[in-house]
């Protein structure tokens, strides 16, 4: 932040706030804001932001309250904003809300100036990321003193930020109506993405779990919903609102109203251009009121150019493998946090596109696992050609792709109306490197080149062929010299005599200046190229000299000094500030005649958006398979193809498989292992072994890998053979249960109560350390009758890391489906504890907490103490430990209860209530 323009601001700002009552009055008069909303107040080159934002601002951005200036107390409105808890953006909301509090009693109310450009559209970025909503806030020009909104923006509908914003990410908005048929709960929703043109429904029946609403949020990447709650169905909206917030999705309530369909089939007409080839979708009565709610609030019909531009899609959940957010989490496969604390995701791993629109469809082939096994299969032959074909991999990450800019963007900036003379120049030289990218692809003639040509390189030859048009009119529209030499997007001065007039001018203008420029190099005695001229759209040309060179003009009063930043000291002297400004008065003449053949330049580039949308598509395909290439030929240890088995079809064999974030980080030898999930045979594995050695990686790194084969990607092993799963369902640490008020043994009560109603046959669980939340017994007996209950009832793959060393006897049990592997792991009297990370068949025989507790550094005496305890307990017969049938009992009667018609807080004492009855301890 530039400091002395910051000052300057603050200084304006707190004069004019004095100054102006009506600013005050209206600001005082603004109603509670009810959500997590952002207001900024254009102030003309800048903005300013007020109390509890200010605060929230400044802790985001400039991460101090240095930068807050105060107004006196007898400014400040009477009135505060309240934050909604849904926004699950950041604990900042309840910090700010707090000290705005001291600040205004103690200083006055806070308020900061952003200035515009870079920093305010860095601001706006950022909260955005942190799922807050943005307003922008402008004077009425019919009435002095009065403020409207000119700008407002949300998660899901960025439509009026999208010029100014660098978002990878899809914005998605989603509208849910529940309700009640046939005795079935019935979820309908509509989804839609205004910079894709695409607006998309599904009408589904859920379970108790929602699984199928968690799935849709998190495949889909939800940014935000929109919701009524429906009296009649109060209590299935709240599990609706309660399955958001676990998914980290902001929702705002409603009104009913918004979801009535009496002029959908018009509406869809003015989007679509015909409805005839989505009647089967309008039929979906729940999906058509959402999509009905999420017309109006991303305001689709307000804008002309939408008009038979959309598309309608609907979305079909069972062709994507199913993942709840305890998944996400549990494997890191998408990291919700933009500051990723988490450390190394799936998507962060496989995401080296050169694109936007690649990062984009790779975001979305993470979240969307394929279940349909040719799809698989064909996604896998294109890597496999991409790991081969090193000439061409290279060819398109070094060059061809890396100039291509966001085009998706640029498409939506065009529909809007919002796109400049720049935007065509720019999309004219992607149009003018296509040429480069379709040698590259004909070049290719290896093994899977009819598959590039057909896919890649014949659409690349029809689409530039159509482009010809565009370009001829670039060519003869646009001064492209001028573009490419000063960065002026200008209408060549040839079209009119008034245009080359005024053209003539700059020109003889711009000749003084640089004329002006080599007499100073002469006056300062340097070389003329340590002279340089640098442009801005405030000042126009200015003369800029080295830091290091700054002391040469110290002093000098003929050099008016405008600032020094950190590539040199920017300056002028008075002729050249009246050339300057004979400059651009002549820039503004030129502008002010080109507008009209702007205009139709625009007009016309615009009409080529469907060809820019399948160049988008082709472009970001192609990205994503050269990035999966890439991946799996640069990893430490070269990828392989997994072999792949239709669903409930083979099993799931890796040799020599790997995490494939842990063993990219530095200084990580990573040890491979080997599993063997057999169907009849080990379909049920027990992993035990000492803390730190290894077991939940290993595990973890069983569900990545059958992830990315279901991706279509390459696999970190030496070999793997994977059967198709619906789902993979995990139950891996307590995350952030104590900040919902859920204790850590609840929270995996209710996690594997999930797994239990919503594992198939053919699912994929991973479960780690269950039952450490209450008490060893109960927690023994806890895992004993879930690890039954897995085995006979549902007989899906699954993997059960625990410290029960007790449950190794199931495979005694149940030869047939249960087998135990081992972390290795050596002692030694003279160096303790040696971690082997290798899993070996068989279960362990010993514990090594101990051992563990001296490689952590514990004191001598607390190990002895540790020791002589252990000793005690193992010959103590405890007559507290629960029976086994109790606790199965316990199962089956968890599992029964009915919690269709149950919030959260009943199902807490339902499960409380049975603990009571079979005297299970929760501590």
């Amino acid at each position: 932040m530039d400091t002395s323009t910051s000052n300057d601001q603050s200084t304006t700002v707190a004069s004019s706030l004095k100054e102006d009552k009506g600013f005050t009055t209206f600001y005082r008069s603004l109603e509670t804001v009810q959500d997590s909303t952002i207001r900024f107040f254009d102030r003309k080159g800048y903005y300013s932001i007020h109390g509890q934002d200010a605060i929230y601002v400044a802790l985001l951005h400039f991460k101090t309250k240095k930068a807050l200036k105060y107004w006196a107390n007898d400014l400040a409105p009477t009135k505060k904003k309240q934050k909604l808890g849904n926004s699950s953006s950041s604990s900042l909301d309840s910090i700010a809300t707090a000290e705005e509090d001291d600040e205004e009693s103690n200083n006055g109310l806070a308020y900061l100036t952003v200035r515009d450009g870079i920093e305010f559209e860095g601001i706006v970025q950022k909260l955005f990321e942190q799922k807050q909503k943005v307003e922008v806030w402008a004077p009425k020009a019919s009435r002095v003193g009065q403020w409207e909104i000119i700008k407002k923006g949300s998660p899901g509908n960025l439509q009026m930020f999208e010029d100014i914003l660098n978002i990878k990410d899809q914005s998605l908005m989603v509208a849910l109506r529940v309700s009640t048929i046939e005795g079935n709960r019935v979820i309908g929703a509509a989804f839609g993405d205004s910079t894709l043109k695409t607006i998309g429904v599904l009408q589904f029946i859920d379970n108790d779990h929602l699984s199928n609403l968690s799935s849709f949020l998190l495949q889909m990447g939800i940014k935000e919903c929109l919701i009524s709650v429906d009296k009649k169905n109060s209590v299935d909206c709240k599990k609706v609102m309660d399955k958001l917030q676990d998914s980290e999705v902001p929702f705002t309530e409603v009104p009913n109203s918004d979801f009535n369909t009496k002029n959908i089939e018009q509406d869809l007409t003015r989007l679509l251009g015909s409805i005839n080839n989505v009647l089967n979708e309008i039929e979906k009565e729940l999906a058509m009121q959402s999509l009905s709610c999420l017309i109006k609030h991303l305001d689709l019909l307000s804008n002309q150019s939408y008009f038979g531009k959309f598309k309608l899609v609907s979305f079909n959940l069972d062709n994507f493998m199913r993942l709840d957010a305890a998944t996400f989490k549990g494997l890191n496969i998408i990291s919700s946090d933009p500051t990723n604390k988490q450390g190394m995701s799936i998507f962060n791993l496989l995401d080296k596109c050169n694109t936007p629109m690649g990062s984009r469809k790779l975001s979305q082939w993470v979240r969307q696992p394929l279940v349909d096994q040719e799809e698989i299969e064909t996604r896998l032959n294109f890597v496999e050609i991409f790991v081969n074909a090193l000439e061409l991999r290279q060819a398109l990450r070094s060059n061809d792709l890396k100039k291509i800019g966001d085009l998706e963007r640029l498409s939506k900036k065009l529909v809007g109306g919002k796109a400049t003379l720049e935007d065509v120049v720019n999309l004219y030289g992607v149009v003018q490197r296509l040429s480069v990218l379709l040698s590259s692809l004909r070049s290719y003639e290896d093994q899977g080149s009819e598959m590039v040509e057909s896919t890649f390189t014949q659409p690349l030859e029809q689409i530039i062929a159509e482009f010809q048009q565009f370009s001829a009119m670039v060519e003869k529209t646009v001064d492209l010299d001028q573009a490419y030499e000063t960065h002026e997007y200008v209408i060549r001065s040839s079209f009119s005599d008034e245009l080359s007039e005024i053209h003539n001018k700059k020109q003889n203008c711009m000749k003084k200046i640089n004329q002006l420029r080599e007499k100073i190099a002469d006056d300062l005695g340097i070389d003329e190229a340590r002279v340089k001229l640098h442009q801005s759209d405030k000042d126009g040309y200015l003369v800029r000299l080295s830091r290091k060179d700054e002391k040469l003009i110290r002093g000098n009063a003929k050099y008016i000094v405008y600032g020094t930043q950190k590539d040199g000291v920017r300056f002028s002297t008075s002729d050249i500030r009246k050339l300057n400004e004979a400059y651009m008065s002549s820039s503004v003449q030129y502008n002010e005649k080109q507008q009209g053949l702007v205009q139709r330049a625009l007009e016309i580039t615009t009409s080529f958006v469907p060809l820019i949308d399948d160049l988008c598509s082709l472009i970001a395909t192609l990205d994503v398979f050269a990035s999966l290439g890439h991946v799996s030929s640069s990893a430490p240890s070269p990828y392989v193809r997994p072999i792949v088995h239709p669903m409930g079809k083979g099993n799931i064999t890796i040799v020599g498989g790997r995490h494939p974030c842990v063993e990219v980080q530095d200084n990580v030898n990573f040890i491979s292992n080997d599993i063997d999930l057999t169907r009849d045979k080990s379909t049920f594995q027990i992993i035990t072994g000492p803390n730190m050695g290894g077991k939940s990686t290993f595990i973890r790194q069983v569900g990545i890998i059958t992830l990315m084969a279901q991706i279509g990607c390459f696999v970190p092993a030496e070999q793997a053979e994977i059967s198709i799963v619906d789902c993979i369902l995990t139950r891996i640490g307590a995350g952030d249960s104590q900040l919902r008020g859920v204790s850590t043994f609840m929270a995996e009560m209710l996690e594997t109560a999930y797994i239990l109603k919503t594992a198939t046959k053919n699912s994929l669980i991973i479960i780690d350390e269950l039952g450490r939340g209450t008490s060893t017994y109960d927690g023994f007996g806890l895992a004993w009758g879930i690890a039954e209950y897995i085995c006979h009832q549902i007989g899906a793959f699954c993997l059960f890391a625990t410290h029960f060393h007790e449950l190794t006897v199931l495979q005694e049990i149940l030869p047939l489906t249960v087998k135990n592997l081992h972390v290795q792991a050596n002692v030694n009297d003279h160096s303790g504890l040696t971690l082997m990370y290798k899993v070996k068949e068989g279960a362990c025989d010993q514990s090594f907490g101990i051992h563990v507790a001296i490689m952590a550094g514990f004191p001598d005496q607390v190990v002895q103490v540790a020791r002589l305890k252990a000793k005690e307990l193992e010959s103590f017969e405890s007559n507290s430990l629960a029976s086994l049938d109790s606790v199965s009992q316990f199962i089956q009667d968890f599992k029964s209860l009915d919690m269709q018609q149950q919030d959260q807080d009943k199902v807490f004492n339902l499960v409380n209530n049975l603990l009571s009855k079979y005297q299970l301890n929760l501590d």
